[in-house]
C-alpha cells in the first residue's frame, strides 16, 4: 500500500540514488570535449552539499566507482583542512581525504581504475589509492611553484600514461620545468618531456588522433603547441594573435581544437595547425565545451555564455550571467551547465539551442564572505556536481516528480471547513526514492491564503491516483475567490526547490 501522510506537519524521510556512472577526468575525455551523454537535471533540485565549507576550490569534481573526488586549498588559513576528499556520490559523506603534502591543491584529478592522479599547491604530482586515499608515489614537477595554484593543471590520462603541464619561468630546472608537458606512468616513472615556455597554470593538455596539444611562451610567444607522442617532436606551433596568452585549455573536434586567449576564440586545424577562425573573445580560465556542431564557452569579465558555430566562427547566441564566468561549460541532456565567479557564485542552466534559462542556483554567503565559483561541473547517473569556495561541493538530482492531474471535488466552501483537492502524481524512471512534500495553496486578490501540506513516499516509475489533500479554510478566512496551485518538492529540500507545479484551479470561499 503506498505509505502517505495527510498533515500540517512534515514527516520525516528516507532515500536512496541510483547507480553511479562515470567522470573520469577535467572536461570528461581526452578530448576535453565537456560532452556527455544520458540525463540530468532540468530543475534546481539540490540533492545535497558537502561539509567541505573551508577554503578555495578551484578544482572540479571527478566521479567513479560511486565516489566523487574534489581537491581544495587555502582552507587552513580559516581554520579548515586542505586536502583531496573522496565523498560518497549518493550522500556526500567524506569517505577519506589525502593532504597532498599538507595544502591541498587546485589541480582537477583524473582516475584510470584503481588509480587517482593529482597535482598538488606544492609543486608534486601525485598517485594516490582511489579506495583507500593512501599515497602509491608522489614527484615533484613544479620547482617554483605559484602562490595560486603549484601545479594547477588538471592531468589527461591517456593509454597507460599521464600527461600534465606546468608553468614557471626564470628557475634553475628550466629544462624540465620551463612551462613544460611532463609524462609519467602510472607508477609515477618519469618517461619524456618537451618545454615550451611559461603557460596559464590553469591550462591542461588535451589529446587526439595520437597527438597531445597544450599553450606555451616559447620564444616569447604565446602559442598552442601540436606535440606526437610516438616521436616526442612539435609537428605544429600556432601563435596567437597579438602575443596574448592562452587561458583554456585545449578542446578537440572534427579535427579542429578550439581554445581561447585573454582576448581571442580560435579555431585551428588539427592536423596542420592552419587557422580556419578567429572571434574577438575574453577569456579567464573557461575551457570550450563542444557539442550540436557548436562551441560553448565563458567569459571574463563581462560575464557571458556564448555559444558559436564551430564550422563558421559565427556566434548564435550569448546569455549573460551574474558575473564572470571562469567554469568550464558542461553540455548534458540538452543543457548547459556553469557556475559564476562571484560573491554570490551561481550555478546556470541553459537550453543549448536558444540559450535560455532552465533553472538557476544562487548561493548566499554570510556577511564577509564569498561563495565564487571556479570548478566546472560534472555529471554521473544523472545528477550534476560542482565546487564552490567556502561552500563545498554541490549536487543537483534530476526532477524525479510530476504532477499529471490537479482538480477539486468541489470548486466552493465556507469559512471553518475545507476544500479537498485530488493530485494524480508520477515519476520518472531516475526519480529518487523517499518522502516528498505536496503542497496545495492560493491566495485571493488581497493576498490572503489558504494551504493544505502532505507528504507521500514515491519510488522510481511510480505513479500515485487521486492523491487527497486538505486545504483547511480558516473560520476568520476572508470570502471570495481563491486561485490554488499544486507543488511537490523532496522533502528534505523542502521549500527551497520546486520539482513541478500545477495550477490554477479557483475556489471560492463563502
Amino acid at each position: 500500500m503506498k505509505k502517505c501522510l495527510y498533515t500540517l506537519l512534515l514527516a520525516c524521510f528516507f532515500f536512496v540514488m541510483v547507480a553511479s556512472a562515470s567522470y573520469p577526468m577535467f572536461h570528461y575525455d581526452v578530448q576535453r570535449t565537456g560532452n556527455v551523454s544520458g540525463n540530468a537535471p532540468i530543475t534546481n533540485q539540490l540533492l545535497w552539499s558537502s561539509d567541505i565549507t573551508d577554503g578555495c576550490v578551484a578544482a572540479s569534481p571527478i566521479i567513479s566507482d560511486g565516489k566523487v573526488f574534489i581537491s581544495n586549498w587555502m582552507a587552513v588559513w580559516y581554520g579548515g583542512v586542505d586536502a583531496l576528499y573522496c565523498l560518497n556520490e549518493t550522500t556526500g559523506e567524506i569517505l577519506w581525504t589525502n593532504s597532498l603534502g599538507g595544502s591541498g591543491g587546485a589541480s582537477t584529478a583524473a582516475i584510470s581504475g584503481d588509480k587517482l592522479f593529482v597535482g598538488s599547491y606544492t609543486g608534486d604530482l601525485y598517485g594516490i589509492n582511489a579506495s583507500t586515499g593512501a599515497t602509491l608515489w608522489n614527484t615533484t614537477i613544479e620547482h617554483s611553484p605559484a602562490a595560486w595554484c603549484g601545479v594547477g593543471s588538471s592531468p589527461v590520462v591517456y593509454g597507460s600514461n599521464i600527461y600534465v603541464t606546468t608553468y614557471s619561468k626564470g628557475n634553475t630546472n628550466a629544462s624540465l620545468n620551463n612551462g613544460t608537458l611532463h609524462v609519467l606512468d602510472f607508477d609515477g616513472n618519469y618517461l619524456w618531456n618537451v618545454s615550451a615556455g611559461d603557460n596559464y597554470h590553469y591550462s591542461s593538455p588535451a589529446i587526439a588522433d595520437g597527438n597531445v596539444f597544450f599553450s606555451g611562451n616559447l620564444t616569447n610567444n604565446h602559442s598552442l603547441f601540436c606535440v606526437n607522442i610516438s616521436t616526442h617532436n612539435i609537428l605544429w606551433r600556432f601563435n596567437t594573435t597579438d602575443n596574448t596568452q592562452v587561458k583554456s585549455s585545449p578542446a578537440i573536434w572534427n579535427d579542429t581544437v578550439f581554445f581561447a586567449s585573454t582576448d581571442r576564440l580560435y579555431a585551428v586545424n588539427a592536423s596542420t595547425g592552419t587557422e580556419l577562425w578567429n572571434n574577438s573573445f575574453s577569456c579567464g580560465m573557461s575551457t570550450p565545451a563542444l557539442a550540436y556542431g557548436n562551441v560553448f564557452i565563458g567569459s571574463n569579465p563581462n560575464g557571458n555564455l556564448s555559444c558559436f558555430n564551430a564550422s563558421t566562427g559565427n556566434n548564435v547566441w550569448n546569455f549573460p550571467a551574474n558575473g564572470k564566468i571562469d567554469s568550464s561549460p558542461l553540455i548534458a541532456n540538452n543543457t548547459v551547465y556553469f557556475g559564476t565567479n562571484t560573491a554570490s557564485g551561481t550555478v546556470y542552466a541553459l537550453n543549448v539551442t536558444d540559450g535560455s534559462l532552465r533553472w538557476s542556483y544562487t548561493l548566499s554567503p554570510p556577511s564577509g564572505s564569498s561563495y565564487n565559483i571556479m570548478s566546472s561541473p560534472a555529471v554521473s547517473s544523472g545528477t550534476v556536481f560542482i565546487g564552490a569556495d567556502f561552500a563545498g561541493i554541490l549536487a543537483f538530482s534530476p526532477s524525479g516528480a510530476n504532477i499529471t492531474s490537479f482538480t477539486m471535488e468541489s470548486t466552493s466552501s465556507t469559512k471553518g471547513h475545507s476544500f479537498t483537492a485530488r493530485l494524480n502524481i508520477t515519476t520518472s524512471e531516475d526519480a529518487v526514492s523517499g518522502w516528498y512534500a505536496v503542497v496545495v495553496s492560493g491566495v485571493n486578490a488581497d493576498g490572503r491564503s489558504i494551504a493544505g501540506i502532505g507528504t507521500v513516499y514515491l519510488s522510481s516509475n511510480d505513479t500515485v491516483n487521486r492523491m487527497p489533500m486538505l486545504i483547511p479554510v480558516p473560520s476568520l478566512a476572508e470570502t471570495g475567490e481563491y486561485k490554488l496551485y499544486a507543488v511537490i518538492h523532496r522533502l528534505n529540500n523542502y521549500p527551497h526547490v520546486l520539482m513541478d507545479r500545477e495550477g490554477p484551479v479557483n475556489v471560492t470561499v463563502s
